[in-house]
């Protein structure tokens, strides 16, 4: 009896070596997967980032021509042209749809 609980025993111990091993290498492949998807995902995030700097660059650049054509136009009491202005009664920028610039 002896013998067959020894045998009982060690074919016990390499069937659960068997599961664990079979278990690790599904984690491992799970894993790599995930890490996969989370690089993907980080990815595209990135891009998004890189995206929106370069709006962020381009509405600077186009706020600052905005602001250098209102500083012209404020260094000539806000004509825009022979009869038109951009200022209001006090004095402050006012803006209107047909306003047409002409320097």
């Amino acid at each position: 009896m002896t013998d067959y609980t020894k045998s009982v025993d060690l074919l016990t111990i390499e069937n659960d070596r068997l599961k664990l091993e079979r278990q690790v290498k599904e984690l491992n492949e799970k894993s790599k997967e995930e890490n996969y998807i989370i690089k993907g995902k980080l990815s595209e995030r990135e891009e998004e980032i890189r995206s929106m700097k370069e709006e962020l660059i381009s509405m600077r650049s186009e706020m600052n021509d905005v602001l250098e054509v209102l500083k012209i136009a404020k260094s000539k009491n806000g004509m825009l042209g022979k009869d038109r202005t951009m200022l209001d009664e006090d004095g402050n920028i006012s803006f209107c749809e047909d306003y047409e610039l002409v320097f």
